[in-house]
């Protein structure tokens, strides 16, 4: 799906239309009828000739899920990214995701923080995170 532009940093996703590093900060949240962005952070997953990339909106659950994947014979690298998810309606949703060199190192203060927080936040019944309070 993804669309050939020269921003992009990988091509060909079931996914996103677009994705870009960007440079510096990433662009101001947004709600409109027809423009949304919204921060969190970016999770790549890369094995032997392919990369998926995807999105969630706070750092616990993407971090149990890059871990998570990492345990796979499959996923040979992970990357976890601050970034910004952009739908835009232009006569159909157009899905950017802008990918930030803000990232969390494995085995950081912060990616143990986050791993340790995503169990208190897991509803079992629904399997739904919410930030625990």
């Amino acid at each position: 799906m993804t669309t050939t532009c020269k921003q992009c940093i990988t091509q060909a996703s079931p996914v996103w239309h677009h994705i870009h590093r960007v440079e510096g900060a990433l662009p101001r949240r947004k709600s409109e009828e027809d423009w949304h962005i919204s921060h969190g952070w970016a999770v790549e997953l890369s094995g032997e000739g392919f990369a998926v990339w995807t999105f969630f909106s706070d750092l616990p659950p993407a971090a149990t899920f890059a871990i998570a994947g990492r345990s796979s014979q499959t996923i040979h690298g992970i990357d976890i990214c601050r970034a910004a998810f952009e739908v835009r309606f232009l006569g159909y949703d157009v899905r950017t995701l802008m990918v930030s060199n803000e990232r969390v190192n494995r085995g950081s203060a912060q990616m143990l923080e986050a791993l340790a927080t995503y169990p208190r936040g897991v509803d079992p019944s629904t399997v739904v995170w919410r930030q625990p309070t």
